[in-house]
């Protein structure tokens, strides 16, 4: 039994799992239920495309942390689609449509079109020999990227593409620049984190650093800076400063000491 087992698991292994997560920036302030037929959609075209995670957002997430509520009602979409639509009967409901296979090819190379473009900003396209990365190899392209402000630039320039679409009325958001209802109520149920929520966290957190060894700390966070400076792997400094009960906030600031803060970087 144990035999078939791992052979039924070996011949499954190349197979890629897939997590999908509904568009956050999809949602609206205005008339937030209105996010939930956008999640639900957005959670329905995942499953269709074979994805075995799924996360949905909640309805309020443009208003501030989900409630309760929001958040069981994001649940309650996943359960639907999984129980009452039938879709998880079928593994590829969209198997051999003309359609989303075209579009899936036009998404690729537009993919690989902009892989390729970040490759040529760090020395060509990545290469490995041996399990370690070439010299030559494009490893760096997506941190030379981001001194040039290439992916900040192009955000904002989507963004604003976005918003000259939807001014211009050529995309309509329906409660935003479509079937706006001007005495809405728009505000639904915010859930609002109490004050003492810090002070007790704060508190926790003083008691926690007063019962450590604080020169076993020192030494950690003395380590995890030695390590950042010698450019090597700094992940076996980080587990013995967690194990020496350095804070998250600490071991930071000793990588922040040696490498810095990002700033932001250029934008155009």
């Amino acid at each position: 039994m144990m035999k078939e087992r791992y052979k039924a698991k070996n011949e499954r292994s190349w197979f890629m799992t897939t997590h999908v997560q509904t568009a956050g920036c999809s949602l609206t302030e205005q008339q937030p239920y209105n996010n939930i037929v956008r999640v639900a959609y957005q959670a329905m075209a995942g499953v269709l495309g074979g994805c075995q995670s799924l996360h949905t957002d909640s309805m309020d997430e443009t208003l501030g942390l989900p409630t309760e509520e929001a958040v069981t009602i994001a649940l309650r979409t996943q359960q639907i689609l999984a129980h009452e639509t039938g879709v998880t009967r079928v593994t590829d409901p969209l198997g051999g449509s003309w359609f989303v296979e075209a579009l899936t090819d036009e998404i690729e190379r537009g993919a690989l079109a902009l892989i390729a473009e970040i490759d040529t900003m760090g020395g060509g396209v990545f290469e490995v020999e041996d399990g370690t990365p070439t010299k030559h190899s494009g490893h760096a392209g997506v941190v030379q990227g981001i001194h040039k402000g290439y992916f900040r630039r192009s955000i904002a320039e989507a963004s604003y593409r976005f918003s000259e679409e939807c001014e211009a009325g050529d995309r309509l958001i329906v409660g935003v620049n479509a079937y706006i209802d001007t005495d809405e109520d728009r505000q639904v149920e915010i859930l609002e984190i109490p004050h003492q929520v810090e002070i007790d966290q704060v508190d926790r957190l003083t008691a926690y650093k007063a019962k450590r060894d604080q020169k076993g700390v020192s030494e950690a966070l003395d380590a995890i800076r030695d390590a950042a400076q010698a450019h090597k792997n700094v992940m076996p400094a980080l587990v013995e400063g967690a194990l020496a009960c350095c804070t998250m906030g600490e071991m930071v600031q000793a990588l922040a000491d040696i490498y810095g803060r990002y700033a932001g970087g250029p934008e155009w």
